[in-house]
């Protein structure tokens, strides 16, 4: 496996999950930029000024959704590439510091933050680890190898198009099922 090709997973497990859980995408590349091996641009990041509003005693119940939100498209880069890879390169540093300082604004730090961190690693990796969504980040991966750049009107028509594809096999899988049990009773 290439760098670049462990960049393009990694950016399509983020991009998967943005579209999960409605977070607008923008764009996603794995086109080198400073020290990032490639980017997932989105709307709604967290803010200095959402920092400030959250505290350890009472988060805002929609600021504890962004953040939680935020928090599991960071993680959604690694995470794609332990179900596709079997492994994660480590090359999501920067996503986990994130991640950890958003999570330390409203837990309290240490153990808290480790129990919150794992039970929201435990549902990213639960939904990126379905059928559909792991067939999802191979075929945006793949596109991105060709086309370096995606604009989100793009990732939605090839997660679209992945959806009706594995929709189709998913089908044809359950009427194979249906034939072969129909046979076994003749």
């Amino acid at each position: 496996m290439t760098k670049k090709e462990t960049t393009a997973i990694h950016e399509a497990g983020h991009s998967a999950m943005c579209r999960m859980v409605g977070l607008p995408l923008i764009k996603v590349t794995i086109e080198k930029l400073g020290h990032m091996a490639g980017r997932t641009h989105h709307e709604d990041y967290l803010t200095e000024a959402d920092s400030r509003d959250m505290d350890e005693i009472y988060a805002p119940p929609e600021l504890r959704i962004k953040a939680e939100n935020n928090i599991m498209v960071a993680l959604a880069g690694g995470i794609a590439e332990e179900i596709l890879l079997g492994e994660n390169s480590g090359g999501d540093k920067v996503d986990k510091e994130d991640v950890k300082n958003w999570a330390e604004l409203f837990c309290e730090k240490g153990k808290e933050v480790d129990l919150y961190l794992g039970w929201i690693t435990f549902r990213a990796h639960r939904l990126l680890g379905r059928d559909l969504y792991r067939y999802r980040i191979q075929c945006l991966s793949k596109a991105l190898l060709k086309e370096k750049t995606i604009e989100s009107i793009r990732v939605k028509e090839i997660f679209d198009a992945a959806t009706q594809v594995f929709n189709k096999g998913k089908l044809k899988e359950a009427a194979e099922k249906r034939a072969a049990r129909r046979a076994g009773r003749r």
